[in-house]
């Protein structure tokens, strides 16, 4: 995993998912994980890229475990218990959070029923 410095509130970074990239939103996410970002452009980053996580917004009405992971292998990246109507919380990892599989998505899932919206900041690190 290669290292980057941080360039602070000049860090040029992606939000959400889709084009262009918009607040994840759902009312039931828990019977599956669900993409919060775009995965890395292969077309600008032919020998793969990875996504490095730079801050996670997240808001639920309903008390619940929130965990995030990477696609398809389903490892671990953040997890996190919040209460019912916690406003947004910010989960913003020291030393940015890499996923580590190149052309992966950061998915959420919760533990139960409930509205949950997510914004993710991440930006693409070539390999």
């Amino acid at each position: 995993m290669s290292v980057d410095t941080d360039a602070g509130p000049f860090q040029a970074c992606s939000w959400g998912v889709g084009t262009p990239g918009a607040t994840f939103h759902s009312a039931d996410q828990h019977s599956a994980p669900a993409a919060v970002t775009n995965a890395p452009a292969t077309v600008t980053n032919p020998n793969g890229a990875v996504l490095v996580i730079l801050d996670l917004e997240v808001s639920v009405d309903t008390a619940m475990t929130v965990t995030f992971t990477e696609e398809t292998t389903g490892t671990v990246v953040a997890i996190g218990y919040l209460p019912a109507n916690c406003g947004w919380i910010q989960l913003t990892p020291r030393g940015k959070r890499q996923l580590y599989t190149a052309g992966k998505r950061l998915m959420v899932q919760t533990s139960v029923a409930g509205n949950i919206s997510v914004n993710a900041h991440y930006y693409t690190q070539p390999l």
